[in-house]
């Protein structure tokens, strides 16, 4: 056991890593489209390992520390997009923005993975890579961690335009994982 709890062998997907290493294959030197492109889809990763991984807690009584990691393999690619397709129509301009983000990084993704003829610069990239962060910052505070529904100080914005993504974030990460819950009970 290591001092937090967890077992040593257990090794989770870190989003800031993933976000850390999308910037680190951008800005090398030589960096090329198919970075640009797995840097992309590093940026989505990370916001859907964050997302996940925050809805998980609450989606189990268990006390076993492992078990929101098995929870977070029920979240499928479709409870994600499904959920964020349903706040794009939300009366809520926060809850609107995050899943807008989402459904953009969501799509940018499976053109980089998918489509032979998408461009993709490291402008593009990078601008993807910051909404994520911005986004995975809010997500994965402390308070979200013990499954709590507050306010989260804004993130430094990158962009002063998407400061609003990061004090969204909080209030709709609520949403999505309300959403992401129900949408288990489809199976």
């Amino acid at each position: 056991m290591r001092p937090d709890g967890e077992p040593e062998h257990l090794s989770p997907i870190d989003p800031r890593a993933l976000l850390r290493h999308a910037r680190e294959r951008i800005n090398a030197p030589g960096a090329e489209a198919t970075d640009y492109r797995r840097a992309v889809s590093d940026a989505f990763y990370a916001l859907y390992h964050a997302l996940t991984l925050a809805a998980a807690p609450s989606m189990t009584a268990s006390a076993d520390p492992l078990e929101p990691y098995r929870q977070v393999r029920r979240i499928r690619h479709r409870h994600v997009r499904a959920a964020a397709e349903e706040a794009r129509e939300s009366s809520d301009g926060q809850v609107r923005v995050v899943a807008k983000s989402m459904l953009r990084l969501y799509s940018r993704r499976e053109a980089a993975d998918y489509n032979h003829l998408a461009r993709f610069t490291r402008e593009r990239a990078r601008e993807l890579i910051d909404i994520a962060d911005e986004i995975v910052e809010a997500v994965t505070t402390p308070a979200f961690a013990r499954g709590r529904r507050r306010p989260v100080p804004p993130a430094p914005a990158r962009h002063p335009a998407r400061r609003p993504v990061a004090r969204s974030a909080a209030h709709a990460l609520c949403w999505f994982v309300r959403r992401l819950r129900d949408g288990q009970d489809e199976r």
